[in-house]
């Protein structure tokens, strides 16, 4: 699973990690759930390629749902 869902491999929730940059992402096609809360300040650094900034965008927003591809 990919760091979105890192919750779900460490435990039954399937709630957002509140350790995560979830708080702070704006990629997302819906809203966070409003239970949500983030603990600590984010740790996250500006994008400074392409890719990062918007590129990624591309492919369009991030559901809460997805996960990566199987193989």
């Amino acid at each position: 699973m990919s760091v979105l869902h890192n919750r779900r491999k460490h435990s039954r929730s399937a709630a957002l990690d509140p350790l995560s940059s979830a708080g702070s992402f704006n990629g997302f096609a819906s809203p966070l759930p409003a239970t949500f809360r983030s603990i600590g300040p984010p740790c996250t650094a500006a994008a400074t390629t392409w890719l990062l900034k918007s590129g990624w965008q591309q492919r369009g927003l991030i559901r809460l749902t997805e996960g990566p591809a199987s193989r």
